[in-house]
């Protein structure tokens, strides 16, 4: 819960910038703080949903995974019906295991916008985690008929790459671990992804 302090747009506008160029630079902790500075300020609606997602991403980058996840889910509460607010708690909840409910945020960002690709990749990654390989396939499958839509070639490719592996995995042909290693690191690509597209 942020205390909000009124202030002058463009001071404002400063405190937002400045938190956004050191979660870009790389420096969570410092970017953090700031974000958490922006947010106890009278940000405009967009940014400060944009500012929360990037502070529930910094300190899952921190390993602040308590932390991370109760910022998420706060704003989820706040704004229900906002994409980037589920698919930002769907990715969340899926990097730290929790398949089941990162299904139920991803079924709500499809709710929302169902043209999506990304989310569908998302949610099928959680389908995966949660041992539904039929739904992983199945998603995957329209996650990369999206992809083709809209000419994405490399996710397109990447979605293409991710069916023939998991079919790979479901024949049991190799250990646990190397698929626990794939869909961590697919789940990576994804948030990673989606990181880089979340409005400002």
């Amino acid at each position: 819960l942020f205390i909000l302090t009124a202030m002058p747009v463009r001071a404002v506008d400063d405190l937002y910038q400045k938190a956004a160029d050191l979660d870009q630079q790389g420096f969570f902790e410092d970017a953090v703080l700031a974000w958490k500075k922006a947010l106890a300020s009278n940000l405009e609606k967009n940014k400060r949903v944009s500012a929360q997602i990037k502070l529930s991403q910094g300190l899952y980058k921190l390993n602040q995974f308590d932390q991370a996840l109760a910022q998420a889910q706060e704003l989820v509460k706040s704004e229900p019906e906002n994409f980037h607010a589920n698919f930002n708690l769907g990715n969340l909840l899926s990097g730290l295991g929790r398949y089941a409910e990162a299904v139920a945020s991803y079924e709500k960002t499809i709710q929302l916008r169902p043209d999506e690709g990304l989310a569908y990749a998302g949610l099928a990654l959680s389908h995966f985690g949660n041992g539904q390989i039929p739904s992983a396939v199945t998603k995957l499958e329209e996650a990369k008929k999206i992809f083709q839509e809209k000419k994405n070639i490399s996710w397109h490719r990447d979605a293409h790459l991710m069916l023939q592996q998991i079919k790979m995995y479901d024949d049991a042909k190799y250990p646990p671990s190397f698929s626990s290693l794939w869909l961590k690191n697919n789940i990576k690509l994804v948030r990673e992804t989606y990181e880089k597209n979340i409005p400002h």
